[in-house]
């Protein structure tokens, strides 16, 4: 039965505040510190980012009227299309381009915004094809005898080239050629 004042309704009832005191143990209450860890790392980041983008200098590397593949032995490196943001030094460069040899040597990158780098790209030796009317007929090149025609595949450098074409009781023939790799 519950408490009344005497005319029938109920007595009021004192609620009295009670202590509390928080939990010692650290299971009870979880700390979320690894978002302001996140969050701390990813500023940082940016930070890293942005530092390398001011610092770093544009490099187009260049061959021979050709365009150049180029890769560079940067730990931080960004390309962008043809262009390389690197940071002022030295690099060993790998370079292929359609028809050259591939180029492997170190590069300086100073301290001016924007660079191009000529990479020295060796052509390519060029492969002729060589007959004569009647064949037989002796090739020579630079004064040594590299066959008879037809000539299938004859590996020559790039660039110009003269062969001497002999054929007993015939006149010699001298050709100028330009050999491209």
């Amino acid at each position: 039965m519950s408490p009344s004042a005497g005319d029938g309704a109920p007595a009021a009832i004192a609620i009295k505040p009670s202590s509390f005191t928080p939990s010692s143990d650290p299971q009870a209450q979880p700390k979320r510190r690894w978002p302001r860890v996140v969050l701390a790392l990813l500023l940082l980041l940016a930070m890293g980012v942005l530092l390398f983008l001011f610092t770093a200098r544009s490099v187009t590397f260049a061959g021979a009227d050709t365009a150049v593949r180029a890769q560079t032995s940067a730990l931080l490196s960004l390309e962008v299309g043809q262009v390389h943001l690197l940071l002022p030094g030295d690099y060993e460069v790998t370079a292929t381009a359609t028809g050259y040899a591939p180029y492997r040597g170190i590069v300086t990158v100073s301290d001016t915004r924007n660079q191009a780098i000529a990479l020295p790209l060796e052509p390519l030796p060029g492969r002729l094809q060589l007959s004569s009317d009647p064949s037989g007929a002796t090739v020579v090149y630079q004064g040594s005898t590299v066959g008879e025609t037809p000539v299938a595949a004859l590996s020559l450098p790039a660039g110009p080239v003269e062969l001497l074409i002999n054929r007993e009781r015939y006149q010699p023939a001298r050709l100028a050629l330009e050999i491209r790799g």
